[in-house]
């Protein structure tokens, strides 16, 4: 600093501190001229010259940065011109305003005085340079997150309009502090527990922090503990998280500009026209909306206009006193949330009682130092804010929760019951749908809609759910006034008091009556179609008994003439014979395949699932075919044979009875001298394809989606035996293996029918052996060492007979025989047999039931029992397994099947 600015500081300071000694005195002349003024009758002339005297001492403070005192200063000059144009002579509250607002100057001047500390420059003063970048320059506001969690959108936002600074700990924000102090804080560690702060809590950084620094505090609780520790650290706002950054946001605003985003909304309404434009002005200065009404009739107009939040009212008014005004105001619902604050010159206990207890919040004695009334409104109109916001957001849930009982009454039966169940409130719903009137249901139990369906342990779980507080749901069927009944989903939903105690029952019903009865006609139905069904498995399978019963003598009979060695046939009668065994066989395959077809459809056919080498099987179908193709001289192609390393995954019987379906099918429609291919391809799904192509005559694209249905028959090929089965039957065997079946054709060319069966990787601990064909060997006659005694147990002379026949050849048997299980059981104990065979259907029980009485004694245990029977279903099978049948003979019986059984349980 040069020598000139030396001088040009000490002028300066010897103008300061020269007005700073002579500031008593000025106020001390405002004080003389004032009482004056005031004995004088208050003549307009001293009031201007005392107006004079003021806005001086207003002008000379602001250099000095002694704002509050030019406050003090601008606050008096501006009441002197409000009461300077009123009456010639002053009424007493205009002169116990300007009394106090004089004592209020002379305070703050004494203080100011009395401690320099509170002057911006105590020993020596330095003139403060105005630059237009420091008057504009940006605001700057530490944020203090200890948790490095909120700050960052918070930050994202202020940095718009000011200089956020984040601050992990509160070491680093003193220190940052001490160099650029910041216009704001805000933060979520208490300030005041910093032991270093403490210690300095005297010092400048303490006392910014504490005082002119404000401070808004964020915290995870809000509990009593942690505002009041927000209190102590001079937080003037607080909180919670989750953040609502657009609030915080619009707080930073009124707390940098000192204007609210909405400003209060005040009214004043008083026929003291210099008082009322005073009150004005002062709560215009913080930033207040502030409407004068000198006429009181006019209020409830200018009311619905202005919208105030807070109504000042001079309680003493010529025409109609304070008091009667808000009673009038009070009388319209729509200004019942106005806050209203009297201004009276009277400070008695009954004037402040009657004011409040006629619809008033607060009493203001006038005169009123302006900081006060500022600091009551603030407060009064915060609070009116608060609770107006909360009855809006009860209003708003209210009215949302009307909207849902509303529509929940329009679907749902709605009932509320007390702790012991009886009922407080019904909707339409339920009366409509019990017919009971609410006055009929308020004040009974349920039990009025007892149907008497459910038992007492029903009820007793469902009330032992709920008294614990939890949520009960179920199906319950109520009875209507008319005796009819009906069914709900019900729902009941305890309400919990703050014990956690139910003391309501809220119980939401739908009515589910028509899905009850579709549910029962749909149960009724099935169990028709189950009956049904199995009555048809009945009757198919007595049919099958019936059918196969005579088969057993036809086909039996057949084959003993054919193999008689004791009797010439002519080639007549064996060709006879063999059209009778033909027919018989034809008969047979065709009963087996209807009972098929009609165990699948009831779900009672089951396959297994295991490896099969593919080259062996196909050759295995092929060879029983063989026959057949001869008669037409068909030659058959195996390119199939250039793949043996094929494996597939599905029940060999039941695939063994597909592939031979279709080979039969592509001899039985081709024609003389043709031919049939079968080949083997995989596709890209890990299936197998198996392809049997014939050189009939083709099918038409017409026919080719009925072909696999049950009876269709082709026209060209109705002269051909068969009943159109086997197709349909092929068709669901593969479906049931996880296959499917398809067909190609063309008119005159022939056919191709193919089926995907799932493939599998070689396993050969689990490949089916197949053997070859051409080598089984034939069941040869044992020669027996010792004699053989079988018990026949069959109603039957006819099966009798065949199978006297049978073992007529065996010189080394016996064979004896039982009507009834009761007789067999005589003769098996009289001659203990090596060998019993029994049928199932006998007179007195069921073979079932004999074999339990046989192997009940204990000399007949071991002996091996044969089930003969005409029941040839795979369920009948397995139960004579588990009872103790060694072997199954199904009739019509294979005369080879039957000897080689016999062989191998003689002796």
């Amino acid at each position: 600093m040069d020598k000139s600015d030396l001088i040009l500081q000490d002028r300066l300071t010897t103008i300061y501190e020269d007005f700073i000694q002579h500031l008593d005195d000025k106020v001390a002349a405002i004080r003389e001229l004032w009482r004056n003024a005031r004995s004088g009758g208050c003549d307009s002339t001293e009031i201007r010259q005392l107006q004079d005297l003021v806005l001086q001492l207003e002008i000379q403070s602001v250099p000095f940065n002694l704002f509050l005192i030019a406050d003090k200063a601008h606050k008096l000059g501006n009441f002197l011109t409000f009461i300077s144009h009123g009456k010639k002579h002053l009424p007493d509250v205009h002169r116990q305003q300007t009394d106090l607002l004089i004592k209020s100057l002379e305070s703050t001047v004494s203080s100011s005085t009395d401690n320099p500390k509170q002057l911006p420059r105590t020993r020596r003063w330095e003139p403060t340079t105005i630059t237009p970048e420091i008057d504009n320059k940006t605001p700057r506001i530490f944020i203090l997150d200890t948790t490095r969690l909120w700050a960052v959108q918070l930050t994202e936002q202020l940095q718009l309009r000011y200089r956020p600074q984040v601050f992990s700990n509160y070491h680093s924000l003193v220190q940052a502090a001490s160099n650029n102090f910041p216009e704001l804080i805000i933060t979520d560690t208490p300030l005041l527990d910093n032991k270093s702060l403490q210690s300095h809590q005297t010092g400048t950084h303490s006392q910014s922090f504490t005082s002119n620094v404000p401070i808004i505090f964020v915290a995870r609780n809000n509990n009593l503990e942690t505002r009041l520790l927000a209190v102590r650290s001079g937080a003037t706002d607080f909180y919670t998280l989750p953040l609502v950054v657009d609030k915080i946001v619009n707080k930073v605003e009124e707390l940098m500009t000192g204007v609210s985003k909405d400003p209060f909304r005040i009214m004043i309404i008083d026929n003291d026209e210099p008082m009322a434009r005073f009150y004005a002005m002062v709560l215009g200065r913080e930033g207040m909306n502030v409407t004068i009404i000198d006429k009181p009739r006019r209020t409830l107009e200018l009311l619905a206009d202005s919208r105030p939040e807070l109504i000042l009212i001079n309680l003493s008014m010529p025409l109609f006193t304070g008091l009667e005004l808000t009673r009038i105001i009070r009388q319209e619902e729509n200004f019942a949330g106005i806050a209203i604050i009297f201004l009276s010159t009277e400070s008695n206990y009954t004037t402040h009682l009657s004011a409040i207890t006629s619809g008033g919040d607060d009493v203001i004695t006038i005169p009123v130092e302006p900081d006060y009334l500022v600091a009551t409104i603030s407060s009064r109109v915060s609070r009116a804010r608060t609770l107006n916001s909360i009855n809006h957001n009860l209003f708003t849930a209210l009215r949302e929760l009307e909207n849902q009982q509303f529509a929940l009454n329009q679907h749902a039966i709605v009932s509320i019951t007390n702790i012991n169940g009886t009922i407080i409130y019904v909707n339409n719903k339920l009366c409509e749908i019990s017919g009971y009137t609410n006055d009929e249901l308020i004040g009974k139990d349920h039990s009025i809609l007892n149907s008497a369906f459910h038992n007492m342990e029903f009820f007793q779980a469902m009330w032992s759910t709920i008294r614990q507080g939890k949520v009960w749901q179920g199906e319950v069927c109520n009875r209507k006034k008319n005796g009819d009944v009906y069914w709900v989903k019900m729902t009941i939903v305890p309400f919990i008091d703050e014990q956690s105690r139910p003391y309501q029952y809220v119980s939401i019903n739908s009515d589910i009556t028509a899905k009850k009865f579709i549910e029962r006609d749909l149960l009724e139905a099935r169990d028709l179609a189950i009956n049904a069904s199995q009555a048809k498995s009945d009757f198919l399978s007595k049919i099958s008994h019936e059918l196969r019963t005579p088969l057993n003598a036809v086909l039996g009979f057949s084959q003993l003439l054919e193999s008689s060695k004791e009797q010439t046939l002519t080639d007549v009668q064996s060709q006879y014979i063999s059209e009778i065994h033909n027919a018989g066989n034809h008969l047979l395959h065709l009963i087996n395949e209807v009972l098929d077809l009609s165990r699948i459809e009831a779900n009672q056919l089951h396959t297994e699932s295991i490896y099969i080498p593919l080259t062996p099987f196909l050759d295995e179908c092929i060879a029983l075919i063989l026959p057949i193709t001869k008669q037409k001289h068909i030659e058959i192609f195996t390119p199939y044979r250039n793949n043996d390393d094929i494996f597939v995954m599905a029940d060999p019987l039941r695939l063994k009875q597909v592939m031979v379906n279709l080979l039969s099918n592509a001899v039985k429609y081709n024609k003389l001298s043709g031919t049939i291919s079968i080949n083997v391809c995989e596709n890209n799904t890990d299936m197998i394809v198996i392809e049997v192509t014939d050189s009939g005559s083709g099918i038409s694209d017409e026919h080719l989606e009925s072909i696999f249905q049950p009876f269709t028959r082709l026209p060209q090929h109705r002269k051909e035996e068969g009943v159109g089965i086997g197709l349909a039957l092929a068709k669901r065997l593969t479906e049931l293996m996880g296959g499917r079946i398809g067909v190609r054709s063309s008119v005159g060319k022939g056919s191709t029918f193919w089926i995907e069966i799932p493939s599998t990787e070689l396993e050969t601990n689990a490949i089916l052996k197949t053997p070859d064909v051409e080598a089984l060997p034939k069941i040869p006659v044992p020669a027996r060492k010792a004699p053989t005694t079988v018990l026949y147990i069959e109603d039957n002379d006819t099966n009798l007979l065949l199978v006297k026949q049978l073992l007529a050849e065996r010189t080394n048997i016996q064979l004896l025989h039982a009507y009834t299980v009761k007789s067999g059981l005589e003769s098996a104990l009289a001659h203990h047999p090596d060998i019993i065979l029994m049928d199932l259907d006998l007179p007195d029980m069921s073979g079932f039931e004999g074999i339990k009485l046989l192997k009940n004694h204990s000399t007949l245990e071991a002996t091996p029992v044969i089930a003969v029977s005409a029941y040839a279903d795979q369920e009948n099978i397995g139960r004579a397994s588990q009872l103790g049948f060694v072997e199954y003979i199904t009739k019509p019986m294979d005369i080879n099947n039957f000897l080689a059984k016999i062989d191998k349980y003689s002796k």
